[in-house]
């Protein structure tokens, strides 16, 4: 009987090579692998044809599928290769890690007690402030790199490892180094009872009369599996008594990326280039020309000039600094440094996308048909593939016309899957004014899958998951979140929640008396009517709540808007907007006819704030409400110098925002604007400014140009003749300072 520990770094080529080098020299009877042994009914899945990796294991509860763990693996991969190499050699092999049932109760366990002992900290008096200390990593290849001389651990590995020819001797020496290092390490509780699990699987093994038996895991814990073997059995077994179990976790492979195997993804075992590593794991010889032909088909891409002689020279280059650094072959330092000289002609800028398109790549793997997944995953993959829509890594922008049933099909998947909370599209905004076309983003990750999966009880298909889901979700909602409800459901075209969301509205409008959630009902279903020709959405349902829900915003309005500070004013100008909007929107007669003696009162109304008064009175001068007469009468009260200051300001604040385009083109709002800050005290002017800039900070910097061309006398012709004016360009210009100060500019 004989146990072999091969210690090896997770995704490193150099481990991969070693490792098959030591299995063919050993020929074990039975292998062991680092990893949950909940998951072997899948390893049969390795061997088939249509695996293309880097793909990964996704192990969940399936109570709670948001509580999930990824296992990736790449081609290169040691614990990959291991397992392929017992399938090709029909050696049994399993997992022998700690089990996730396990692990997920223990975690389960650690939150709720951190939760428990929180809450005892919020009720106990505050303590002093601690400074927050940085977490520290264990990281034992930084650490023996250290040692070496370099100051990058994966450097340090690449030199070491990936650079010598299928070395076996690389496993007695990390097991040396690492049992050095774990001398002073301090103990981790989840590690050790890990370890002690992977040792007890080593003995149950060796009593079932195995041989040969070969145990592949990270270097960390191979001195601890060796060591403890026979030493630490009694220990393990009273470690492992009674550990908490949940009931169930099921297990299925899931498309990975190379982006997400980087250390940059958050992934705690992740490497710095697995584009690179999948480099030297495929090609055994002439590596550095197979790079460089890559780095010249990657520029030529984006329209850069590489020529043979560039690669040539490269390739001298390399070859050169291998000799001067006494390297046996290459590394991604060298071919970095020798592109970056002669291709790049010593700039670094050009190498980011080196570093995107090659040493990180963009591969992303595949999975068999065959694998296991839920329903809801069936459907997303028939709807992508009928619609052409590739799972794919890197962000793309498409455009949708949605008069085309292509167009619109894809829209509805893509919206149907935003309600879900899968975020494979984010819309975009489009140019023009139609609605018949839409903008979206779209980007797959691998964990919107587990999202896909945490959605799988609410239907089988997209279609009815969004559909159950919407109705459940609108179960204790607020009026206004309700609306929003009615607006995304429309676009995903999920009919059936449709009248029960608008009776829903109906009900909630009918107890409401927040004016605010009715103001933005209204503008949610108002813009369910964008959707009325090309969607062709029956929209009779929607109607009769919008005739409701006008009548009480314009007779609750006006008291609504009744001595409101400075918080509750803004965002009550914000829905007044958004309504004034809305109702120039639907078009109809007695709603123009309610809104205009809605904000008529708010105008007659005392004690109301200068935002929502100033902009009531805009409002109703461009609806018609009232003639230039009485506006200049208006404007003349709110910004008489007897008022109060702050009153003026917000008055005039609330009446400009968002209204640029009419000091330019409107000359009686532009004279009377003129007249008043002609006739203002110089003590006062200062005191106003700042809020005079808040004011002008909303204009586009379009209408501040033309503002400021204006009152040069430039573009006064805008205004109407300026011939019998009798217009002063000379006098015009003593306003220009104060004109700058007012923009800003």
């Amino acid at each position: 009987m004989s146990v072999e520990i091969y210690g090896i770094r997770h995704h490193g080529p150099g481990s991969s090579k070693s490792l098959l080098a030591a299995l063919k020299k050993m020929r074990p009877d039975v292998l062991l692998v680092e990893g949950p042994p909940d998951a072997e009914s899948a390893l049969s899945f390795v061997a088939d044809r249509k695996m293309k990796p880097p793909v990964a294991l996704l192990a969940y509860m399936p109570d709670d599928p948001q509580k999930a763990v990824f296992y990736p693996f790449a081609e290169f991969s040691p614990e990959w290769q291991a397992v392929r190499y017992a399938q090709q050699k029909k050696i049994p092999v399993h997992f022998m890690d700690l089990p996730l049932k396990h692990r997920f109760a223990i975690q389960a366990a650690k939150e709720k007690q951190e939760l428990e002992e929180s809450e005892k900290d919020l009720q106990a008096e505050p303590a002093r402030e601690e400074p927050v200390q940085p977490i520290q990593t264990q990281d034992p290849f930084l650490s023996l790199a250290k040692i070496a001389g370099f100051s990058d651990g994966e450097f340090w590995w690449e030199y070491m490892f990936e650079q010598k020819q299928n070395p076996t001797e690389m496993f007695s020496a990390l097991l040396d180094a690492i049992r050095a290092l774990r001398e002073n390490a301090e103990p981790e509780e989840e590690g050790e009872l890990r370890e002690a699990y992977m040792r007890s699987t080593i003995r149950k093994f060796v009593k079932e009369g195995f041989g040969k038996i070969a145990v592949v895991c990270g270097a960390w814990h191979a001195p601890a599996l060796q060591d403890g073997l026979q030493t630490r059995e009694k220990e393990d077994k009273q470690r492992l008594k009674k550990l908490p179990s949940v009931k169930k976790v099921e297990v299925t492979w899931v498309p990975w990326t190379f982006e997400r195997l980087t250390f940059t993804s958050g992934y705690g075992a992740g490497v710095q280039s697995p584009g690179w590593y999948h480099h030297l794991w495929k090609y055994k010889e002439n590596i550095t020309e197979f790079w460089m032909a890559k780095v010249a088909r990657a520029f030529r891409k984006e329209n850069m000039d590489v020529s043979v002689a560039h690669i040539i020279e490269s390739v001298r280059l390399v070859e050169a600094l291998c000799t001067l650094r006494q390297l046996s072959r290459p590394g991604l330092a060298e071919l970095n440094e020798a592109i970056q000289s002669v291709v790049c002609f010593g700039e670094s800028l050009p190498l980011q996308l080196i570093q995107k398109e090659l040493v990180v790549g963009k591969n992303m793997g595949k999975v068999p048909e065959g694998t296991p997944r839920v329903p809801l995953q069936y459907d997303l993959e028939k709807w992508q593939k009928k619609l052409r829509l590739k799972f794919d890594p890197e962000a793309k922008t498409i455009e949708l016309d949605l008069r085309e049933k292509a167009g619109l099909d894809k829209s509805k998947l893509l919206h149907r899957l935003r309600l879900l909370g899968i975020g494979w599209g984010r819309q975009l905004g489009t140019s023009g004014k139609g609605t018949f076309k839409e903008s979206w983003s779209i980007q797959w990750q691998p964990e919107l899958m587990i999202k896909t999966i945490d959605m799988a009880p609410w239907g089988n298909t997209v279609e009815d998951a969004a559909s159950n889901y919407i109705i459940d979700t609108s179960g204790e909602a607020s009026l206004a979140r309700v609306s929003q409800l009615v607006n995304q459901s429309i676009p995903a075209d999920v009919p059936k929640t449709t009248q029960i969301l608008v009776e829903k509205i109906d009900d909630l409008a009918s107890a409401c008396g927040d004016i605010l959630q009715l103001m933005q009902a209204l503008s949610s279903l108002t813009d369910v009517t964008r959707y009325g020709n090309v969607r062709k959405t029956d929209l009779q349902v929607v109607s009769g709540i919008v005739d409701r829900l006008v009548i009480r915003i314009s007779l609750g309005l006006p008291n609504a808007c009744y001595a409101a500070n400075e918080d509750s004013a803004e965002e009550m100008l914000e829905k007044i907007e958004s309504t004034d909007k809305a109702i120039a929107v639907l078009q109809k007669e007695e709603y123009d006819i309610a809104w205009k003696e809605a904000i008529a009162n708010i105008v007659e109304s005392e004690n109301v704030h200068g935002l929502i008064a100033g902009k009531s009175c805009r409002l109703l001068y461009e609806r018609g409400g009232i003639g230039k007469n009485e506006l200049e009468k208006r404007f003349t009260l709110a910004l008489s110098l007897g008022n109060d200051v702050a009153f003026t300001a917000s008055w005039l604040e609330g009446f400009l925002k968002g209204g640029g385009i009419q000091i330019v083109l409107n000359r009686e709002i532009w004279n009377i604007l003129d007249s008043w800050l002609a006739n203002m005290a110089s003590d006062v002017f200062p005191e106003v400014l700042p809020l005079l800039r808040r004011a002008f900070s909303s204009f586009s910097d379009v209408d501040k140009e033309r503002i400021g061309k204006q009152a040069s006398g430039k573009e006064f012709s805008v205004l109407g003749n300026t011939a019998s004016g009798g217009f002063d360009p000379e006098l015009a210009k003593q306003a220009l300072p104060i004109v700058r100060q007012l923009l800003g500019i």
